[in-house]
């Protein structure tokens, strides 16, 4: 599918959980952590993966107990959509949860592509490999977060100018993520991100401006 490269290396969660989204490292690495990672994938998108906390070493991504690797059948985690701070955000807990997986769509998408609709969330639509990524997030008890960018009617990309400074979206993307951790008690819980398209590009923007634990 593709080939994922870190140029300082990779933490052996990250290595772990990439794997489990169906990705592969090449055999050789450094052992120092990743900062950043960046898939390159041959398709009509790409996809950009940010480390912005380090691991603890009593933070380990395992698979659920009985839970298939890839979330195949009935194992999907319950979504719930609401409004933080005007923004929409989508979010599936899981019951011992090791770390938060932010997710940032693409040009015309949003938050509710990742998961199937159900009460808690009834405008969600479910794509196929969207589900797959969060089905993927919740057998290695990763608590799955998606929001929606702040353009809801023309392209509905993010805002990914860069230098980060002169991002407008970042500031407001920052604040919804830390009302909900904190609201959530998903503070102390290592952070991840993962987007597609203008949405990897949100991804490694976010890496800057969010502090590492």
């Amino acid at each position: 599918m593709g080939q994922v490269s870190a140029k300082s290396g990779s933490a052996k969660a990250g290595s772990t959980l990439l794997s489990g989204l169906g990705f592969h490292f090449p055999a050789k690495s450094s052992t120092k952590p990743a900062k950043q990672l960046c898939i390159g994938l041959r398709a009509a998108e790409r996809v950009g993966v940010a480390q912005v906390s380090f691991i603890p070493r009593k933070h380990t991504l395992t698979q659920a107990k009985g839970a298939p690797l890839l979330g195949a059948g009935s194992n999907q985690p319950k979504a719930t959509r609401e409004e933080v701070l005007s923004t929409e955000v989508v979010h599936a807990n899981v019951a011992k949860p090791a770390g938060v997986l932010l997710l940032f769509h693409g040009c015309q998408h949003s938050a509710i592509d990742w998961w199937p609709a159900q009460p808690s969330c009834p405008s969600c639509i479910g794509l196929p490999e969207e589900v797959r990524i969060t089905k993927a997030a919740a057998a290695h008890n990763l608590v799955a977060v998606a929001l929606s960018s702040r353009d809801r009617l023309a392209h509905r990309c993010w805002d990914a100018t860069w230098p980060v400074e002169q991002c407008t979206e970042i500031q407001q993307v920052g604040k919804v993520i830390k009302q909900l951790l904190e609201r959530e008690s998903w503070n102390q819980l290592p952070l991840y991100a993962l987007g597609v398209s203008s949405g990897g590009a949100m991804a490694l923007l976010l890496a800057s401006h969010m502090p590492l634990q």
